[in-house]
């Protein structure tokens, strides 16, 4: 009987799952109309979110484009994102777009990849570096390319069609087309005493 009970119970929280988040993308459909364009086939997975911190952005999505779980997209004033057909972020992914970032399409993005096209200011020494001016830049990255998981992308980065990058580097230099990305990290064992 707790058998049946477990199947029934399991199946009522998959549906409840799926109706929050067609409920959330409905949200940002409704209020962000405006400044945010949905392709068909996009999918938000569960606990993810699109901040905008204001009205004036203008964010596209392509056809088929899908967020998995625990995703986050800032937007700021003047922020432009637009993101490609057939692309694909896992799990825990961010986006944070004060400037603009473009995404080609048929691109992945393995879990926990970060996105940054802005920096902290903290050439005035009488400020603290919080309240600092952002320094603004870019991020474009080519159709059908590869970033594996936990890599992290800063500003002013242009990375070419058809790039592969392994997992955990962080790219803070333009990538040419048709090149593998890998970070040499060496394994070290010595003997305890």
């Amino acid at each position: 009987m707790l058998s049946i009970f477990n199947r029934v119970f399991f199946g009522i929280y998959l549906r409840y799952q799926a109706w929050t988040a067609n409920l959330n993308l409905a949200y940002y459909k409704y209020r962000w109309a405006k400044e945010i364009t949905f392709g068909d086939s996009f999918k938000f997975g569960k606990y993810s979110t699109i901040q905008i911190l204001s009205g004036l952005v203008n964010v596209v999505f392509g056809t088929n484009v899908f967020f998995r779980e625990y995703c986050s997209i800032i937007c700021s004033d003047k922020a432009e994102l637009n993101i490609g057909d057939n692309v694909f972020f896992n799990n825990y992914c961010s986006i944070n777009c004060l400037g603009k970032i473009l995404i080609g399409k048929n691109t992945i993005f393995g879990e926990g990849v970060r996105l940054y096209d802005h920096n902290h200011g903290y050439e005035i020494p009488d400020i603290l570096y919080k309240d600092q001016p952002m320094k603004i830049g870019q991020i474009i990255i080519g159709d059908n390319c590869w970033i594996g998981s936990n890599t992290i992308i800063l500003p002013n980065v242009v990375i070419g069609d058809n790039v592969i990058i392994g997992a955990g580097n962080i790219i803070f230099k333009s990538i040419p087309a048709n090149t593998l990305v890998i970070s040499k990290r060496e394994t070290i064992q010595k003997e305890l005493l």
